[in-house]
Protein backbone atom coordinates (compact mmCIF):
# COMPACT_ATOMS: atom_id res chain seq x y z
CA UNK A 1 0.00 0.00 0.00
CA UNK A 2 1.16 3.09 -0.80
CA UNK A 3 0.56 6.77 0.71
CA UNK A 4 2.48 9.35 -0.46
CA UNK A 5 3.24 13.13 -0.24
CA UNK A 6 4.35 14.95 -2.17
CA UNK A 7 5.78 18.75 -1.74
CA UNK A 8 7.82 21.02 -3.29
CA UNK A 9 7.53 24.99 -4.42
CA UNK A 10 4.86 26.47 -6.19
CA UNK A 11 5.31 25.70 -9.69
CA UNK A 12 7.79 22.64 -8.94
CA UNK A 13 5.04 20.33 -10.32
CA UNK A 14 3.51 18.86 -7.23
CA UNK A 15 0.33 18.58 -9.10
CA UNK A 16 1.20 17.43 -12.36
CA UNK A 17 3.63 14.35 -10.72
CA UNK A 18 0.52 13.54 -8.57
CA UNK A 19 -1.98 13.52 -10.95
CA UNK A 20 0.31 11.28 -13.28
CA UNK A 21 1.24 8.91 -10.32
CA UNK A 22 -2.46 8.74 -9.48
CA UNK A 23 -3.03 7.71 -12.73
CA UNK A 24 -0.17 4.84 -13.34
CA UNK A 25 -0.55 3.89 -9.73
CA UNK A 26 -4.63 3.59 -9.92
CA UNK A 27 -4.22 5.62 -6.30
CA UNK A 28 -6.57 8.43 -5.15
CA UNK A 29 -5.31 12.10 -5.68
CA UNK A 30 -5.80 14.88 -2.46
CA UNK A 31 -5.02 17.78 -3.86
CA UNK A 32 -4.36 20.33 -0.35
CA UNK A 33 -5.40 23.26 -1.75
CA UNK A 34 -8.43 21.59 -3.57
CA UNK A 35 -9.84 21.23 0.21
CA UNK A 36 -8.48 24.79 1.31
CA UNK A 37 -10.05 26.87 -0.89
CA UNK A 38 -13.47 27.32 -0.70
CA UNK A 39 -15.64 29.30 -3.28
CA UNK A 40 -14.32 32.81 -3.31
CA UNK A 41 -10.69 32.06 -2.15
CA UNK A 42 -12.45 31.73 1.08
CA UNK A 43 -10.29 29.16 3.46
CA UNK A 44 -11.32 26.24 5.10
CA UNK A 45 -11.91 27.08 8.79
CA UNK A 46 -8.05 25.21 10.42
CA UNK A 47 -10.14 22.55 12.63
CA UNK A 48 -12.35 21.50 9.37
CA UNK A 49 -9.41 21.28 7.69
CA UNK A 50 -7.24 18.72 9.63
CA UNK A 51 -10.41 16.98 9.99
CA UNK A 52 -11.14 16.47 6.54
CA UNK A 53 -7.34 15.90 5.70
CA UNK A 54 -7.20 13.07 8.66
CA UNK A 55 -10.37 11.51 7.03
CA UNK A 56 -9.11 11.10 3.52
CA UNK A 57 -5.47 9.68 4.85
CA UNK A 58 -7.39 7.28 6.88
CA UNK A 59 -7.82 5.70 3.30
CA UNK A 60 -5.03 2.66 2.78
CA UNK A 61 -3.53 4.15 -0.30
CA UNK A 62 -3.33 7.76 -1.81
CA UNK A 63 -1.02 10.58 -3.15
CA UNK A 64 -1.43 14.06 -1.26
CA UNK A 65 0.25 17.66 -2.94
CA UNK A 66 0.37 20.33 -0.72
CA UNK A 67 2.66 22.36 1.83
CA UNK A 68 0.87 22.54 4.78
CA UNK A 69 3.07 22.63 7.21
CA UNK A 70 0.59 22.60 10.14
CA UNK A 71 -0.85 19.47 8.34
CA UNK A 72 2.65 17.42 7.96
CA UNK A 73 2.04 15.40 11.73
CA UNK A 74 -1.39 14.78 10.05
CA UNK A 75 -0.13 13.21 6.51
CA UNK A 76 3.21 11.96 7.89
CA UNK A 77 2.43 9.32 10.48
CA UNK A 78 0.52 8.03 7.72
CA UNK A 79 2.71 8.21 4.54
CA UNK A 80 4.88 5.87 3.27
CA UNK A 81 6.61 7.66 0.84
CA UNK A 82 7.95 11.37 1.15
CA UNK A 83 8.60 13.03 -2.25
CA UNK A 84 10.43 15.99 -2.59
CA UNK A 85 10.54 18.17 -6.10
CA UNK A 86 13.96 20.23 -5.17
CA UNK A 87 13.97 22.03 -8.66
CA UNK A 88 16.22 25.02 -9.15
CA UNK A 89 14.90 28.58 -8.31
CA UNK A 90 15.22 29.96 -11.71
CA UNK A 91 13.19 27.07 -13.28
CA UNK A 92 10.29 27.61 -10.03
CA UNK A 93 9.74 31.15 -10.93
CA UNK A 94 9.59 30.75 -14.98
CA UNK A 95 6.73 27.92 -14.65
CA UNK A 96 5.00 29.81 -11.86
CA UNK A 97 5.08 33.11 -13.69
CA UNK A 98 3.91 30.58 -17.03
CA UNK A 99 1.27 29.00 -15.17
CA UNK A 100 -0.53 31.87 -13.32
CA UNK A 101 -0.10 34.35 -17.02
CA UNK A 102 -1.89 31.29 -18.65
CA UNK A 103 -4.29 31.39 -15.62
CA UNK A 104 -5.28 34.40 -15.94
CA UNK A 105 -5.33 34.69 -19.22
CA UNK A 106 -7.56 31.30 -20.08
CA UNK A 107 -9.26 32.09 -17.00
CA UNK A 108 -9.12 28.54 -15.88
CA UNK A 109 -10.92 27.60 -12.77
CA UNK A 110 -9.24 26.05 -10.41
CA UNK A 111 -11.45 24.62 -7.70
CA UNK A 112 -14.52 25.46 -6.13
CA UNK A 113 -15.05 28.05 -9.38
CA UNK A 114 -11.87 30.46 -7.83
CA UNK A 115 -10.15 31.75 -10.91
CA UNK A 116 -6.81 33.77 -10.86
CA UNK A 117 -7.22 37.51 -11.70
CA UNK A 118 -4.77 39.80 -13.16
CA UNK A 119 -4.97 41.91 -9.44
CA UNK A 120 -4.24 38.37 -7.18
CA UNK A 121 -1.97 37.24 -9.73
CA UNK A 122 0.12 40.07 -9.87
CA UNK A 123 -0.71 43.15 -8.01
CA UNK A 124 -1.34 41.77 -4.89
CA UNK A 125 0.36 40.85 -1.69
CA UNK A 126 -1.14 37.24 -1.54
CA UNK A 127 0.33 36.11 -5.40
CA UNK A 128 1.55 32.92 -5.82
CA UNK A 129 4.65 34.85 -7.58
CA UNK A 130 5.13 36.94 -5.16
CA UNK A 131 4.55 34.17 -2.58
CA UNK A 132 7.36 32.35 -4.30
CA UNK A 133 9.60 34.85 -4.73
CA UNK A 134 9.77 35.71 -1.30
CA UNK A 135 9.74 32.51 0.50
CA UNK A 136 11.46 29.85 -1.89
CA UNK A 137 14.54 29.20 -0.39
CA UNK A 138 13.33 29.65 3.25
CA UNK A 139 11.11 26.89 2.40
CA UNK A 140 13.80 24.95 0.80
CA UNK A 141 16.04 24.87 3.81
CA UNK A 142 12.92 23.79 5.75
CA UNK A 143 12.01 21.19 3.86
CA UNK A 144 16.11 19.66 3.57
CA UNK A 145 15.94 19.84 7.62
CA UNK A 146 12.89 17.96 7.58
CA UNK A 147 13.81 15.59 4.87
CA UNK A 148 17.05 14.51 6.64
CA UNK A 149 15.02 14.42 10.30
CA UNK A 150 14.36 11.01 12.20
CA UNK A 151 10.81 12.83 12.38
CA UNK A 152 10.56 10.54 8.76
CA UNK A 153 12.52 7.13 9.46
CA UNK A 154 9.85 5.58 8.83
CA UNK A 155 8.95 6.70 5.03
CA UNK A 156 10.84 6.11 1.85
CA UNK A 157 12.13 9.39 1.38
CA UNK A 158 12.73 10.69 -2.22
CA UNK A 159 14.31 14.11 -3.44
CA UNK A 160 13.97 14.66 -7.11
CA UNK A 161 16.04 17.85 -8.44
CA UNK A 162 15.28 18.53 -12.23
CA UNK A 163 12.52 17.70 -14.53
CA UNK A 164 14.56 14.84 -16.36
CA UNK A 165 14.49 13.17 -12.78
CA UNK A 166 10.83 13.93 -12.11
CA UNK A 167 10.25 12.29 -15.13
CA UNK A 168 12.44 8.83 -14.96
CA UNK A 169 11.20 8.26 -12.00
CA UNK A 170 7.69 8.43 -13.38
CA UNK A 171 8.53 6.08 -16.33
CA UNK A 172 10.17 3.36 -13.31
CA UNK A 173 6.97 4.13 -12.17
CA UNK A 174 5.15 2.77 -14.83
CA UNK A 175 7.42 -0.04 -15.41
CA UNK A 176 6.56 -1.62 -11.97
Amino acid sequence: MKRIHIVGSSGSGKSTLSRSLSEVLGIPHIELDAIHHLPNWTPIPRKEFEEVVDRKTDAPTWIVDGNYRRLRPIIWRKATHLIWLDLPFPLVMYRCVRRTTKRVLTREELFNGNRETFRNAFLSGDSVIWYTLHNHHRRRRQYLAAFESDEQAGMTRIRLTSPAEIQHFLEQQSLS
